[in-house]
């Protein structure tokens, strides 16, 4: 089996921040800037292989093109320097991370310029920027959620795990989050999507619950 290696393209975008009228019904955020296009963990279930946020004509592509937008944190610190504080929903951990750390840069803006932060993730890499959100966290009370949907001792694991992809597993998210939570950062589950017939049962909703606890 030939395994396909990831595409990086740098891009550099117009403008980066994306403002609401009002809060997001899902995670109370008025705003929103994401540092990548495409996500190498490559979630058959991600929201955001949808047209309406995936570029690509080829949905394969969503998991191997991935565009990492260099600019971000300029464009970031531009629009917030003129724009109310609120929370901004920010942040994206996958592997690429560790090289482009554009995430972190944009963390550092958010910080310099007393904005709290919702990050939602799958991916422990998030803990190496526990400095800037702690000292985010200082200023204006922040929240860094894990999206997490299945444990090791759900029915139906292995399956979710095979759509998963190259996503870390739970436990070490999990394990992520008991270290946020000890440096006094509100954390948590964000359980979605409970996909149908695999995590709906009422032995994966409970386990989803006691891991979190």
């Amino acid at each position: 089996m030939i395994t396909r290696r990831a595409k990086f393209i740098l891009y550099r975008p117009k403008t980066i921040l994306n403002k609401g009228k009002r809060a997001d019904h899902w995670f109370w955020t008025r705003y929103s800037a994401y540092p990548y296009i495409g996500c190498q963990h490559g979630c058959e279930f991600c929201y955001c292989r949808e047209k309406k946020y995936s570029p690509y004509d080829d949905p394969d592509d969503f998991a191997h093109v991935i565009k990492f937008k260099e600019n971000a944190p300029e464009l970031l610190c531009l629009a917030l320097s003129s724009t109310p504080v609120d929370l901004v929903f920010t942040g994206d951990y996958q592997p690429a991370e560790r090289n482009f750390q554009v995430s972190r840069r944009m963390l550092e803006v958010c910080r310099d310029l007393g904005f709290p932060v919702f990050v939602l993730e799958c991916s422990p890499l998030v803990l190496r920027d526990l400095d800037p959100l702690q000292a985010i966290n200082e200023r204006a009370p922040s929240v860094v959620a894990f999206s997490i949907i299945s444990t090791p001792d759900s029915p139906n694991y292995e399956r979710v795990r095979q759509m998963e992809h190259l996503a870390p597993p739970p436990e070490k998210r999990f394990a992520a989050m008991e270290e946020f939570a000890k440096a006094g950062i509100l954390t948590g589950t964000c359980f979605m999507p409970i996909l149908p017939g695999l995590c709906d049962d009422e032995a994966n909703l409970e386990a989803v619950v006691r891991w979190t606890a």
